[in-house]
Order: structure tokens, then C-alpha cells, then sequence
């Protein structure tokens, strides 16, 4: 089998640039779950076309296909510029980068994050804006629950108030 040439390399990491997934860990995920391979020393030279396509899809790179669905919905029919994605559309680089920041406010470490969203999605980092939408929605309850909460385990600097952690629940608190 051919390998990956080094032109497919440069475009999938321009494209996952794009997409706003700069760390390693992050690019190794999205490519297991496009292709089944974290690598991209593994991909053969039609494991990059695949993963090439998807990622320019979810770029919103990729040219719409003749006799495809479009991958938008309108809200409101009636109204012609607004319109929505789906919760099954490809998750986009503005909530991989609002997720991000909620973890870092968090002070959440990449096994801390992959650990929340198994729990939450039942994957280690979402594929879909439904999945995205999730982990957002919980994060933001979590702030709501307690502004200090902080994944790292350390004290939010000026506070004075115990670090929640989970699993810090009295038996008697009940």
C-alpha cells in the first residue's frame, strides 16, 4: 500500500489548523475516529484521502455534492439568512476552542478533559455539534453550581472557600 505523500500531510494539517485542533492529542482522536488510526505515520494513501475529505467537510472546504441534503436547516423558514446546523453535523472550530477555554478556566489537563467528556458523550472528545453542545451545556452548569470549581484540584487565587473536587460529598451532607 502507498503511503501518505507529504503534500496529503501538509493539507491535513492545514486543514485540522483551521478546524482549530492544534494539540497533538486532539488531532490523534479526530483522526482515530475518522479513519481508525491515530497516527498519520499509519494512513496509507487512501487513509488521507478519507481523512482529507472529512476534515475539508467540516471545514466547509468541500464542494456539496449533486443531489445532497444541505448540512444546514433553517430555524425559520420565513427567514432567509438565518440558519442553524444540526446536532449531527461535524463539530466546528468555535466550540472546540469555547470547550477549551471553559477547561482552561477550569484548569482541566487533557486527561481530565478526556475523562469529563467519556463520562458525559462516551467519547474522549466530541465528533458532533450535538456532542459539543453537551459538553458546553454541562460545563456551563458545573460554573453555574460553583464559579471556583477547578479540575487541577488547586484554589482559584483570592478564594477562600474549599476546592470541590468530585466525590468530596460528606455522608452526612445528606
Amino acid at each position: 500500500m502507498k503511503p501518505l505523500s507529504d503534500d496529503q500531510r501538509r493539507n491535513i494539517f492545514r486543514l485540522f489548523k483551521s478546524l482549530g485542533i492544534t494539540e497533538e492529542g486532539y488531532r490523534r482522536e479526530t483522526t482515530a475516529a475518522i479513519v481508525g488510526k491515530e497516527s498519520l505515520r499509519e494512513l496509507t494513501a487512501s487513509d488521507g484521502v478519507r481523512l482529507i475529505e472529512e476534515l475539508m467537510r467540516r471545514a466547509g472546504e468541500a464542494p456539496v455534492e449533486s443531489g445532497a441534503e444541505s448540512h444546514v436547516v433553517r430555524a425559520h423558514p420565513h427567514r432567509a439568512a438565518r440558519e442553524r446546523r444540526r446536532k449531527t453535523d461535524s463539530v466546528s472550530g468555535w466550540q472546540i476552542e469555547q470547550i477549551r477555554l471553559a477547561y482552561a478556566a477550569m484548569g482541566a489537563d487533557l486527561e481530565a478533559q478526556r475523562t469529563f467528556n467519556t463520562r458525559q458523550i462516551k467519547r474522549p472528545w466530541p465528533q458532533t455539534v450535538g456532542e459539543a453542545q453537551t459538553i458546553l451545556n454541562s460545563l456551563k452548569a458545573i460554573r453555574q453550581r460553583d464559579p471556583n470549581y477547578r479540575m487541577d484540584g488547586k484554589k482559584k487565587s483570592g478564594d477562600g472557600s474549599p476546592v470541590k473536587q468530585s466525590g468530596d460529598e460528606s455522608p452526612h451532607s445528606k
